[in-house]
């Protein structure tokens, strides 16, 4: 994700139409590149069980002396199995967000211990909400991006109307200096392309540019 062009003037934006606090969305965006599929397996195993201890204890009620180690262990597998895209971060966010009811999602105990089924449908729920979040993320930086190309585009076509500018400037120079003046008098020569000329250097004020038009101009000044 090229976050270089990700403005925060975006985010408040994204923050605002999602209803959505700036910490989460910042969890969503800091760890799209920390999935727990990514982890060594033996890693990713214990990282889970133990976000599984913290989350399942805290949000759900969960007794760990009521809970067998498999189930942790079935849990940990299921989700990275099934959601390994997700971080670490981002499973602890989807227990807090379904504890606040920004999820849909029932967080009951089941008689002290917890089921697969509802990780799944916590996470199921969570990712909905995160690639929301992704979604429109990911849509203001082509829209940034988008302008950033215009912005180039439309200075390289100035670049390119300057440079043809200073070379028909130039030329009338050339033919003033020739005895072939372009103009009766200063009055018709156009403003903005001399003054592009000057802004560019290609014309400099090291000699008396209005003399090269020829006397017949000045004396029309």
């Amino acid at each position: 994700m090229d976050l270089q062009n990700f403005k925060k003037g975006s985010a408040k934006k994204i923050i605002q139409s999602l209803e959505i606090k700036e910490d989460q969305l910042r969890t969503i965006i800091n760890n799209t590149n920390n999935a727990v599929r990514n982890f060594p397996p033996a890693d990713a195993e214990q990282a889970l069980i133990g976000a599984l201890y913290l989350c399942t204890a805290l949000y759900m009620g969960v007794k760990k002396e009521r809970t067998p180690d498999e189930i942790y262990q079935a849990g940990a597998q299921f989700i990275l199995n099934n959601f390994g895209f997700l971080s670490i971060a981002d499973i602890k966010q989807a227990f807090e967000l379904a504890a606040a009811k920004r999820l849909q999602v029932d967080l009951k105990a089941y008689y002290g211990t917890f089921d697969i089924e509802a990780i799944g449908e916590l996470l199921n729920a969570y990712k909905v909400f995160r690639n929301t979040a992704l979604n429109a993320v990911q849509s203001a930086i082509r829209k940034e991006q988008h302008r950033q190309q215009e912005e180039a585009q439309k200075e390289m076509k100035n670049a390119d109307a300057r440079a043809a500018f200073c070379a028909e400037v130039l030329k009338w120079v050339a033919m003033a200096q020739d005895g072939v003046p372009p103009f009766d008098t200063w009055q018709e020569i156009p403003a903005a392309k001399v003054t592009a000329a000057f802004e560019s250097e290609a014309l400099k004020l090291d000699g008396d540019i209005k003399n090269s038009f020829g006397s017949r101009q000045a004396q029309k000044l």
